[in-house]
């Protein structure tokens, strides 16, 4: 983007850049780390959600729903239960409801809502979760609903809208829940309000609007209640007001320029008032000390900080001050910084892949991290065209078989969806897919009445997208992709056809001899590998809704190294992993996250061992694992992906002929069927080097083919 100056050019920059930070309400008794993230990806109208891995900050990718056209801001309820996103382009505000466990959402009753502004874009919930405040760009005023707290519906507060300025930029409510303070870019001002408490109305506050710089861009109030802070777009700078405790009334104290070249946008400071961070919109991340008796502001050393990503739009605090976020508009990705906790310095860490547009995000928190609570295994066993079932504990990861079921002929590869309700299995000899649902209490599958399912030619992979909306899969004998829709309720698979889609060809071109299929984390992309022709086969989504609704005409395929027979991810999205199976070696590719493109990093492909047919990635990605058929052991590679580089660490034996291989979602067990020995190896690893140690093995049925773990979160 070309750098623009003066009020002009930064109007004409606001429909395409809005920050969003999550909300200054307070958090509830014990709330002290982050759970899950959800954030709003502007050019394909999407939510994206992620849990947040407290020990790195991880951001793990979980699945996306459809919103309203052009979202610009989401917010969290103070309870942790709801999730709230604005539409400039819709005029309406979506709700959902958090799985407590999961993360996973759900629309609310009547959403979405109409908040009764033009253009809502911005927002901010009271402390006590009670009333959410919107700022509408278009609609010289400022928004007020009410929120049930047993549903989360949103109703209007009577008298609402209230009058505000002109274009209205940003919301924020006092700690105490009694002020909201709303910018307004276009009078250079800040509309000061008093809440209600018992109906949320709004008044407006002694000598409101008060005088703010030039072209102020958003604001945020001090956890004491004693300041406030803004950004200020033409002067370059940051204000400092003190807010008087009775009256809410605005002062201002001091004024922080930021130099010439500084274009302050974003701002935020931390849980406990004591560093104060700024975007700038065309560089990095600002960050200060704040005096707590008179809000003055001095630079943190080592400020500004790299943002990494481009137009980074705000910083985005969890509230155990660990771990702070920046979603980056124009180049799709999140950057995880790791904070100081003595000086307040921040490390940029790691990108995250977002879907198209990110420029809002917000955390849920809890009084305890997530969990990954490794339970099931299900395993295919080919000359007995059976499946396996055995449960896993937690504790050591060994294995205990619960039950054994029927297949079609010649299974090759099992998958299970995201809430382990669903086990399908492909089925190469009978060309079918069997469709299990899974008792959540002992884990046993039980075939559902419309399995088995057909499918093309010589199915030999199937993948399901994040959000099981869709199955993937490959069809070696078809030289194709099948795309089936999975009922939610029923888990059976319906396969499209031109009659959903009338302008896309079904099944999808895949080359000669397509022998495994991938989702891309994100659910931008599926990766199809053409064993014999050595390519990669790129499918693109472009969808507000769940994948596959929109499927690119455009067929793309990349030339690899000889021979891939199987892949897989890196969780950031990032790198695409290759086992090049008569050339004995690991490719690892680059991905691009604009049109899924796959180029060969610097050294690849890496040796392997001797037949590679198996490649899997350790859950915090650091870690890569190839299963080598020939040569009978597992080779570790330690990956570096925020320099691109790749190490292999060591290698590993295995039973014979070790043909799968999967890390279960807690990152601690790595699990190998062997084809030669029917057997499963279990392997715990070394959270310092990724090398595996063997744990056992237990007895598979004949011939093992393939293998899934699912981990379930708590």
């Amino acid at each position: 983007m070309i750098e623009r100056r003066g009020r002009d050019g930064m109007l004409r920059l606001m429909r395409i850049a809005v920050v969003v930070i999550a909300s200054t309400a307070a958090l509830p008794a014990g709330s002290e780390v982050p759970r899950f993230a959800y954030v709003v990806n502007s050019y394909d109208n999407t939510l994206s959600g992620f849990i947040v891995d407290n020990r790195s900050g991880q951001l793990r990718h979980n699945g996306h729903v459809p919103v309203g056209k052009f979202p610009s801001s989401v917010v969290t309820h103070p309870s942790g239960k709801f999730v709230y996103v604005s539409q400039q382009t819709s005029m309406r505000v979506s709700g959902f409801a958090v799985d407590s466990m999961t993360g996973r959402l759900t629309p609310l009753p009547g959403s979405p809502y109409n908040p009764k502004i033009s253009s809502p874009f911005w927002m901010a919930t009271d402390p006590a979760g009670k009333y959410l405040y919107l700022a509408g760009r278009n609609s010289l005023n400022i928004g007020a609903m009410a929120i049930n707290a047993q549903t989360g519906e949103l109703t209007p507060v009577k008298g609402a809208p209230f009058p505000g300025g002109k274009m209205p930029r940003s919301v924020a409510v006092a700690p105490s829940g009694q002020f909201v303070y709303m910018t307004n870019i276009m009078d250079d001002n800040v509309s000061g309000y008093r809440i209600d408490p018992l109906t949320g109305t709004l008044t407006n506050l002694p000598g409101s609007p008060y005088a703010a710089g030039d072209a102020p861009q958003f604001i945020d109030i001090h956890p004491s209640g004693k300041f406030a802070f803004l950004t200020s777009w033409n002067t370059k700078s940051i204000l400092t007001y003190a807010i008087d405790s009775v009256t809410g009334v605005l002062q201002r104290q001091n004024e922080f320029a930021l130099g010439s070249k500084v274009f302050p946008f974003g701002i935020r400071l931390d849980s406990k008032g004591r560093h104060l961070y700024a975007t700038d919109f065309f560089g990095g991340v600002m960050g200060f000390n704040v005096n707590i008796a008179d809000g003055g502001l001095t630079a943190i050393v080592g400020s500004p900080f790299a943002a990494i990503g481009k137009l980074p739009a705000t910083l985005v605090m969890e509230p155990s001050g660990q771990f702070a976020f920046s979603p980056n508009y124009d180049s799709h990705d999140i950057t995880t910084y790791a904070v100081d906790s003595g000086t307040g310095a921040l490390n940029a860490l790691e990108t995250t892949w977002s879907r198209p547009g990110p420029r809002a995000m917000a955390i849920v928190s809890g009084d305890k991290p997530v969990e990954f609570q490794p339970q099931s295994i299900y395993v295919t066993n080919a000359d007995d065209n059976t499946l396996t079932a055995y449960r896993i504990d937690a504790e050591n990861g060994s294995l205990k078989a619960v039950a054994t079921r029927p297949t079609g002929i010649n299974p090759t590869s099992v998958s299970v969806n995201t809430t382990g309700r669903y086990v399908y299995v492909t089925n190469a000899g009978s060309n079918t897919i069997s469709a299990y649902q899974v008792d959540p209490t002992t884990g046993i599958p039980k075939e559902i009445p419309s399995s088995p399912i057909k499918t093309r030619n010589d199915p030999r992979s199937l993948a399901l997208d994040y959000n099981d909306h869709y199955a993937y899969v490959a069809n070696t004998a078809e030289h194709a992709m099948s795309i089936f829709v999975v009922d939610s309720t029923t888990g059976t698979l319906r396969e499209l056809t031109q009659v959903d889609q009338p302008a896309i060809v079904f099944p999808r071109p895949a080359g000669v001899e397509p022998r495994s299929v991938l989702l891309h984390p994100a659910s931008r992309f599926s990766y199809v590998v053409d064993a014999t022709d050595s390519r990669v086969f790129v499918y693109r989504y472009y969808s507000a809704g769940p994948m596959a609704d929109e499927i690119s005409q455009d067929r793309i395929f990349f030339e690899v190294a000889k021979n891939p027979v199987a892949l897989a991810a890196d969780p950031r999205g990032k790198f695409l992993y290759l086992a090049h199976g008569s050339i004995n070696a690991l490719g690892v590719y680059s991905i691009n996250i604009f049109n899924g493109e796959v180029k060969a990093v610097p050294g690849s492909p890496f040796p392997a061992g001797t037949s590679p047919t198996a490649v899997a990635v350790h859950p915090g990605g650091h870690y890569v694992y190839v299963a080598n058929k020939g040569s009978n052991d597992i080779t570790v590679y330690y990956a570096d992906t925020a320099q691109s580089r790749f190490t292999r660490v060591g290698q590993v034996k295995s039973g014979a002929a070790p043909v799968a291989i999967s890390v279960e979602g807690s990152g601690r067990f790595v699990y190998v069927t062997n084809e030669g020995s029917n057997t499963v190896s279990i392997y715990s690893i070394d959270s310092a080097s990724g090398m595996l140690k063997e744990a056992g093995n237990i007895p598979t049925g004949a011939k093992p083919s393939a293998l899934v773990v699912f981990t379930a979160t708590r």
